[in-house]
């Protein structure tokens, strides 16, 4: 296998059971490559809990958030979000409704879970309780 040298950076708002290689992107990453985490990385996984401290990495940087948070595509690479933007294999839209707080999904049962707009309704339709959450992000 390829190796890469991987850092993560502003995954602090997370929680404590957020840990560098105990989360979706990194089993990803391992089941394809060697991966090592290192501060002199080829590829840097950002989010938004580092106050963009993540822009003095030199590499390519791939964004990750859950929050109503846009990408800037001025500071990275790469993201992955809930927005509904198209710019070809730079952006994939991974929404909140698929994924849970700790990322415990394999490779495998990720691409099982991608959706697209048209099965918003069947997944609907397959609930038998309601759950409504509100939230505010004053960014």
């Amino acid at each position: 296998m390829k190796k890469i040298k991987l850092k993560f950076a502003g995954f602090s708002g997370f929680g404590d059971g957020w840990s560098e290689k105990n989360n979706w992107i990194w089993d990803i990453l391992t089941s394809r490559y060697d991966v090592e985490i290192s501060d002199d990385p080829h590829w840097l996984i950002c989010s938004i809990f580092d106050n963009y401290e993540y822009t003095q990495y030199d590499c390519p940087r791939i964004f990750y958030t859950g929050d109503s948070f846009i990408p800037d595509f001025n500071l990275v690479d790469y993201a992955i979000s809930w927005a509904r933007i198209e710019l070809g294999d730079r952006h994939f839209r991974y929404p909140a409704c698929i994924r849970n707080q700790r990322f415990e999904y394999t490779a495998k049962e990720l691409a099982q879970r991608v959706i697209t707009p048209n099965d918003v309704k069947t997944i609907l339709d397959s609930k038998s309780i309601f759950c409504n959450f509100i939230q505010s992000n004053p960014g």
